[in-house]
């Protein structure tokens, strides 16, 4: 196999996230055969390891094109929080869930020091009121708990809905690339039909090989045809 056959079958294993070994491609002579051959290993009966591979392709191919990253450098365990400075955690949260196309991701959350003071404050209130109703009115201590409590809730309630602008962090649960692959796993790209697997196969000829659209056949000869070397 020469090096263009070299870079067209890399090609295909980044855009569907599997292997291709030699053996299984030297004797795909056409787009339609190499299609058949990708098809059957996205439809392995080890599904939760095949989508789980397929995601973190999609990951990594998303975190590569954001970051200008090498291949090799992105693998499961990258500390991808390392890669993206705080004043711009929410933009490029959302341009990683958008490249993926995952249709659940995590939240953004509010910095640490928010919900504490958020706490102190609730905690404050309650314990001002619960000491000023059971010293200078005496309605009993329970009575004073109750009232503390419902006016520390309804702080707590008016501070959640008016901090929902600061929830601009990454939950920092989420360290390494394959922390999102249960997201990624989402992506409606990480499934696919046989017609979707040709358009992608046609889709990474055309870019590869540099030929015309309308040159394209499924069941055209790379060699012959497309002039592979």
């Amino acid at each position: 196999m020469g090096l263009d056959g070299v870079e067209l079958v890399m090609a295909l294993e980044e855009a569907f996230g599997v292997e291709l070994k030699d053996d299984e491609v030297v004797h795909t002579t056409t787009p339609r055969m190499v299609g058949d051959v990708i098809f059957s290993k996205l439809q392995s009966t080890d599904r939760k390891v095949c989508q789980s591979q397929r995601s973190f392709y999609l990951l990594r191919k998303a975190v590569m094109r954001r970051f200008g990253l090498q291949r090799s450098f992105v693998t499961p365990d990258m500390p991808f929080r390392n890669l993206i400075p705080r004043s711009k955690e929410k933009e490029l949260w959302a341009d990683l869930k958008q490249s993926v196309a995952a249709r659940s991701w995590p939240t953004l959350v509010r910095p640490p020091w928010l919900p504490r003071t958020i706490a102190a404050c609730a905690l404050a209130v309650f314990s001002v009121t619960f000491l000023v109703l059971w010293n200078v009115v005496p309605i009993g201590a329970a009575n004073a708990a109750m009232i503390g409590a419902s006016l520390m809730i309804g702080v707590c309630i008016f501070a959640e809905k008016k901090t929902q602008r600061f929830k601009t962090r990454i939950p920092s649960n989420y360290q390494r690339l394959r922390d999102l692959i249960p997201f990624a796993v989402t992506s409606d790209q990480v499934r696919w039909t046989r017609d979707q697997v040709s358009a992608l196969v046609k889709q990474v000829v055309l870019e590869q090989l540099e030929i015309p659209e309308a040159k394209y056949q499924e069941d055209a000869h790379f060699v012959n045809d497309f002039g592979l070397d």
